[in-house]
C-alpha cells in the first residue's frame, strides 16, 4: 500500500504523461483512449490529493487543474454525477469540497463559521465520516469554536470503534500521549500505534513507536529498537522527522557511534529539502563549536538571526545572546545579551537564558554585581533542574562566603556530589584545594595532588598544570622525588635552582592557595573556561521544546 501511495504520488505530482501511464500501467488501471477524458482524470485526481495530509501537489498545481477542469465544463470531484446512484454523493461531496474550500481559503476567502457548518450539517445529516473528523478536529485546535478536547475526543473515539477510522486512532493516541481531556496513559497511547503498524504498517505510528523507544515513554528507553524504525522510516519513505533523528542520534552518538559528519548531512538534506527549523539550528551549532566543519561563527550567528526573525525560535535566540555576551563574530554587546536573557526568563523560565543571567549578575557583566540576585537564581535552577553548573556555582559562592556566610562544609558536600555523580574537572580541582587546605575535611596532601594529577593526565586539564606549578614555584607542593621527575619531564613544572622539593608548613601559606583558587575560578579571569560558563552538555531546552512542539507528531 505504501508503495501504491509513493508511485501514485510521484507520478501525478510530475504532470508528466508517460510518468502518468507507467503508474496506471504498474497497477492495472484503465487508461482511457480519449486524450481529453484522460486528462480530465488527471487533474480530478490532482485535485483530491492536493486535500490529502502532506499533499505532494502544489497550490499551483491545483489551481491549474482546477481551472482547466472548470475551462472544460466539470467538476474536481472524482464521482460521476450523472449516475442516479451516486445522487446523494453528489450532494455530500460537494457540500464537503466547498467546506475544504474554506477551512482553507482555497478559490474563496477562509472561514472556519462556514467550513465548521458545513461539516457540521453533513456529520448530523449524512453521518459522514470525513465531515466528522474535520469537525472533531476544529474542537480539537479551537477553530471557530472554543477549544473543547472533550468533543474532539468523543467524535475521534466513536470513528475508531465504529469504522475502524486510522486517523482517527492516530488523535487518540495523541492525546493519551499529552493528557488532553483523558488522563496522560502512554500505555494506551503505545497500545494504538502498535495495533496500527501490526494491521496497517501505517508510517505514522511507526515513526511514534520509535519516539516512545527513543524517550523511553512507556517502554524502556531502547536506542537500538527506535534507530532501526527511524533508518527504515527515512530510507524506506523519506520521512521528514524520521531523518531529523537519525541526525540527532549520530550527532549525539546514541547507539551507534558519535558521527558528526553523518549529521550534518542528514541536518543539510532537511534544510534543503523541507527548509527545516530544527535541522537548521543544528546546523548553526554545528558552525558555532567547528563540529565536522570549519568553526563559522558568521554562518551560525545568520542561521540563528533567520531562525529568530522567521520562528522567534528559543534556542536560536538563546544562542544569538551568547554570541553577544562573548563577542562572537559580532562586537561584544553585554546590554543585548542580558536583554534577550532576562526576555527568555520571564516568557519562558528558560532555564539555559536563567543560567547565563545568573552569571552576568555574578561577574557584574551590564548590571552592578549582585551576588543575592545570582544566588537566588542559581538555587532556583538547582530545585527546578537539578542543574550541574548552577549547583557548582552555588559551592563557590558558600566556599567564598558570597553573599552567603562562608560555609565549607556546604561548598564540600556540593563539590564532592558533582564529582562522583558528573565526573566534574572543576568541582574535582575544588575538593583537591579543600584537601589541601583541610578546609572542613581532614588536611590530606596525598589526595589533594591525586586530584590534581588525575586532571592532568585524564583530561590534561590546563588548570591542574598551572596550579601544580604555581605551588611547586611557591614552595607548598610535596612529592617525592621520582614524581618531581616526572612532572619536571612532562614540562609542567621547571626544577629551580639550589631548591627543595619539601613544602614550606607555614600556615599563612593557606592564604595563598585560596587566592590562586579564587584565580583560576573567577569567571572574569583569562584562564576561567567558558565552557563552564556556558556550557551545552544536556542540550536543554531543545530536547523539552521538541517533546512539547513536534512530537508525537501526525502525518
Amino acid at each position: 500500500m505504501d508503495d501504491f501511495i509513493k508511485d501514485r504520488n510521484e507520478a501525478f505530482s510530475s504532470m508528466d504523461e508517460e510518468k502518468i501511464k507507467a503508474y496506471c500501467k504498474k497497477y492495472e488501471i484503465e487508461i482511457p483512449e480519449n486524450e481529453n477524458i484522460f486528462w480530465m482524470g488527471v487533474h480530478k485526481a490532482i485535485c483530491n490529493l492536493y486535500l490529502e495530509k502532506d499533499s505532494p501537489i502544489t497550490l499551483e498545481q491545483y489551481n491549474k487543474s482546477y481551472e482547466w477542469l472548470a475551462h472544460h465544463g466539470t467538476t474536481p470531484t472524482i464521482y460521476d454525477y450523472e449516475n442516479e446512484d451516486n445522487k446523494k454523493d453528489k450532494t455530500v461531496n460537494e457540500k464537503y469540497e466547498l467546506a475544504i474550500q474554506f477551512y482553507y481559503g482555497i478559490r474563496v476567502e477562509q472561514s472556519y463559521e462556514k467550513a465548521f457548518n458545513i461539516f457540521k450539517e453533513l456529520a448530523e445529516n449524512y453521518d459522514d465520516i470525513a465531515a466528522k473528523r474535520n469537525l472533531a478536529n476544529m474542537y480539537y485546535n479551537g477553530e471557530y469554536v472554543n477549544q473543547d478536547y472533550q468533543k474532539a475526543y468523543i467524535i475521534f473515539n466513536e470513528l475508531a470503534e465504529i469504522y475502524d477510522d486510522i486517523d482517527a486512532k492516530l488523535q487518540l493516541a495523541y492525546m493519551y500521549c499529552n493528557g488532553e481531556y483523558v488522563e496522560q496513559d502512554y500505555e494506551k497511547a503505545f497500545y494504538i500505534y502498535n495495533e496500527l503498524v501490526e494491521k496497517y504498517n501505517n508510517i505514522t505510528a511507526m515513526y511514534n513507536l520509535a519516539y516512545m523507544y527513543y524517550s523511553g515513554h512507556y517502554v524502556k528507553q531502547d536506542y537500538k529498537k527506535a534507530f532501526n524504525i527511524f533508518n527504515e522510516l527515512a530510507e524506506k519513505h523519506k520521512h521528514e522527522y524520521s531523518k531529523f533523528y537519525l541526525g540527532e542520534m549520530y550527532y549525539y552518538g546514541e547507539y551507534i557511534e558519535q558521527d558528526y559528519e553523518k549529521a550534518f548531512n542528514l541536518f543539510s538534506e532537511l534544510v534543503k529539502e523541507y527548509d527545516d527549523e530544527n535541522a537548521k539550528l543544528y546546523l548553526g551549532k554545528m558552525y558555532y563549536y567547528g563540529e565536522y566543519v570549519r568553526q563559522n561563527n558568521k554562518k551560525a550567528f545568520n542561521i540563528f538571526n533567520e531562525l529568530v526573525e522567521k520562528y522567534d525560535n528559543l534556542d536560536a535566540k538563546e544562542y544569538l545572546a551568547i554570541m553577544y555576551h562573548l563577542g562572537d563574530y559580532v562586537e561584544q554587546d553585554y546590554e543585548k545579551a542580558f536583554n534577550i536573557y532576562n526576555e527568555l526568563v520571564k516568557k519562558f523560565n528558560s532555564p539555559k537564558s536563567k543560567r547565563n543571567l545568573a552569571y552576568m549578575y555574578y561577574s557584574g557583566d551590564y548590571v552592578k554585581q549582585d551576588y543575592e540576585k545570582a544566588f537566588n537564581l542559581f538555587s532556583e535552577l538547582v530545585k527546578e533542574y537539578d542543574d550541574e553548573n548552577a549547583k557548582f556555582h552555588l559551592g563557590e559562592m558558600y566556599y567564598y562566603g558570597e553573599y552567603v556566610k562562608e560555609d565549607n562544609e556546604k561548598a564540600f558536600n556540593i563539590f564532592n556530589e558533582l564529582a562522583e555523580k558528573y565526573d566534574d574537572i572543576d568541582a574535582k580541582r575544588n575538593l583537591a584545594y579543600m584537601y589541601y587546605n583541610g578546609e572542613y575535611v581532614k588536611e590530606n596532601n596525598e589526595k589533594a595532588f591525586n586530584l590534581f594529577n588525575e586532571l592532568v593526565e585524564k583530561y590534561n586539564d590546563k588548570k591542574s598544570k598551572m596550579i601544580i606549578r604555581e605551588m611547586y614555584d611557591i614552595g607548598i607542593l610535596n612529592v617525592n622525588d621520582d614524581l618531581l621527575e616526572k612532572l619536571i619531564k612532562s614540562g609542567i613544572i621547571k626544577k629551580k635552582k639550589n631548591s627543595t622539593t619539601k613544602t614550606q608548613s607555614n600556615k599563612n601559606t593557606k592564604q595563598i592557595q585560596k587566592q590562586i583558587m579564587k584565580k583560576y575560578a573567577d569567571p572574569n579571569n583569562e584562564y576561567y573556561s567558558q565552557n563552564k560558563k556556558f556550557e551545552d552538555t544536556d542540550n536543554y531546552p531543545y530536547k523539552e521544546y521538541m517533546e512539547k512542539n513536534v512530537l508525537p507528531y501526525n502525518d
